[in-house]
């Protein structure tokens, strides 16, 4: 799980060095052990985050919150990795 001070030093480097970068490839299901675990299945993943703009991370919390285009978010900590769908637009956030 990520600690508070851990989420703000990651968001405030993801925010430098991958907002605005578009997703060209997803690897999922890569790592040996069995302690990974997803919202939807491994191959949904890909099939979503292709193709779409990563906005600016910012630290909810302990959570890093990640846009990937208009109506998708990364969430980053908590126990496990998530991705939400919105019908809206996400409000632009400042950096941290």
């Amino acid at each position: 799980m990520i600690e508070l001070p851990e989420a703000i030093t990651i968001a405030g480097q993801m925010a430098q060095a991958i907002a605005g970068r578009v997703v060209v490839l997803v690897e999922r299901n890569n790592a040996s052990h069995k302690f990974a675990f997803y919202s939807g299945s491994p191959e949904w993943y890909a099939q979503t985050l292709v193709g779409r703009r990563l906005g600016v991370a910012t630290a909810q919390g302990s959570l890093v919150m990640l846009p990937a285009g208009d109506d998708y978010v990364l969430v980053l900590g908590g126990g496990g990795e998530r991705i939400t769908h919105h019908s809206t637009p996400f409000p632009v956030l400042a950096a941290c």
